[in-house]
């Protein structure tokens, strides 16, 4: 039997060489897989807090945002024995208010099951009987008149008794508009009870209601048909007093007026801030000022209105609750109610919808109407020609002729409405547009 062959020989230590190369790679791997693992974790770890400093500063962020709803509550004095801490009269005016809204969404939707949870006793019982359709309440303003507590720390079976007045107003649907409308100021009774660590309504009397009827209409003067109004920028809110001031001098050497300051849908609360800081300087200067909303009005519309309306200081020029169509019910009884909330307040919107003759608003409750459109302001010189901001395109040359025939008519007598940038430059000094409407020199 011969030996074997060298290559025979090399076979078995050539398999153990690989076995170890294998080894000796798999161990490699495995090393830099878990060190890969430690530094990724370590990366992870330095990563992480920067990662939530950014959520808390988005968040941060959204929070600023997002905007603050009016406080639709207003506390009045009551007896001196009848008076909350701070910190219990938020949770009763948070609660109360809360119960409200439940019961308009009730009303509204039919879903009862959110009742239990702001309702008790006979309040609930009440409130489950209500037929649907609309309810809105508004402007409320509640006297704490007694208090019962069974410690120095709330407890079950604490309550609060309040008097509250406040708007309200109830309708039924008719296809897409309202019927059976009813505004009318009320004066309830109402019992809070804590009850499960929270506090909910117990018994609601009402001791009156008053179903108001509006007085004339308020007469504006010099009206609409003679205002040379500027609509200020989106950033106005960001103004400061410096740049207040400077605009306020601008529009009164020219004899422009008012400055119109579109609203957000609920304002923020920067905004309205800014915007009791524009009208106390507009005051002073002597330039007039009118808040205005962009969205359409509407009966539901009314709480957030009212609410903003009440805030105005006096002698605001006017306000604009956002374009209306007066043929509409619901939009009628939404300008009667705002006007009964504030008679002393002049309203002006424009008129949108089948109906735009000026005098449809007049009967409606405004005190000045607007309109967009050139040919109504040219056959209706009593009413205020909105024009909105230059546009890349050039208008349509039949668009063109009716707008030239209308601002022919508005620069010699006024009434008119532009954005401001389109009248005054940077510097103060009228554009080429604003050149043909300001005929009036400047005062020295």
């Amino acid at each position: 039997m011969s030996a074997p062959g060298p290559a025979v020989a090399a076979r078995p230590a050539d398999s153990l060489r690989a076995r170890r190369v294998k080894l000796i790679v798999f161990a490699l791997l495995l090393l830099g897989a878990a060190a890969g693992a430690l530094l990724g974790l370590r990366l992870l770890g330095k990563l992480y807090p920067r990662v939530t400093v950014v959520q808390e500063q988005a968040s941060a962020l959204n929070l600023a945002r997002r905007p603050e709803p009016v406080p639709p509550l207003h506390w009045q004095p009551g007896p001196a024995d009848a008076a909350l801490d701070g910190v219990s009269r938020e949770d009763v005016r948070l609660a109360y208010l809360l119960a409200h809204a439940e019961l308009t969404y009730a009303r509204r939707s039919g879903d009862l099951t959110g009742l239990p949870g702001l309702f008790t006793d006979s309040a609930l019982r009440q409130a489950r009987l209500g037929a649907r359709g609309l309810l809105l309440d508004w402007n409320h303003h509640a006297q704490v008149r007694r208090v019962t507590v069974s410690g120095p720390a709330p407890a079950d079976g604490d309550s609060v008794e309040l008097r509250d007045d406040s708007w309200a107003a109830t309708a039924r649907p008719a296809g897409k508009t309202w019927t059976d409308i009813v505004v009318a100021r009320r004066t309830l009774d109402v019992t809070l009870r804590r009850w499960d660590g929270r506090w909910r309504i117990s018994a609601l009397r009402p001791v009156r209601q008053v179903q108001p009827t509006p007085g004339p209409v308020r007469t504006l003067t010099p009206g609409v048909a003679s205002w040379r109004a500027l609509t200020l920028p989106k950033t106005w809110a960001t103004w400061t007093p410096d740049t207040w001031d400077m605009w306020l001098d601008r529009a009164r050497r020219r004899h422009l007026g008012p400055l119109w300051a579109p609203l957000s849908s609920p304002p923020t609360r920067a905004e309205l801030l800014a915007l009791g800081m524009g009208l106390d300087r507009a005051r002073r200067a002597g330039v007039g000022v009118v808040p205005a909303f962009t969205t359409p009005l509407t009966l539901e519309a009314v709480p957030l209105r009212a609410q903003v309306i009440a805030q105005l200081p006096p002698g605001t020029l006017a306000f604009d609750p956002g374009p209306l169509d007066p043929s509409d019910p619901g939009t009628v009884a939404a300008l009667n109610a705002l006007r009964l909330g504030a008679p002393r307040v002049a309203l002006v919107a424009t008129l949108r919808g089948h109906t735009p003759e000026p005098s449809a608003g007049a009967r409606a409750g405004l005190s000045g109407t607007v309109t967009t459109s050139p040919a109504v302001a040219t056959d209706h010189p009593e009413t205020l020609l909105a024009l909105p901001a230059r546009g890349l395109l050039p208008p349509l040359p039949w668009k063109r002729r009716a707008l030239d025939a209308a601002l022919a008519a508005a620069g010699e007598r006024g009434g008119w409405r532009i954005p401001l940038t389109d009248v005054l430059g940077p510097d103060g000094q009228p554009t080429a547009r604003g050149t043909r409407l300001i005929r009036v020199p400047a005062a020295p």
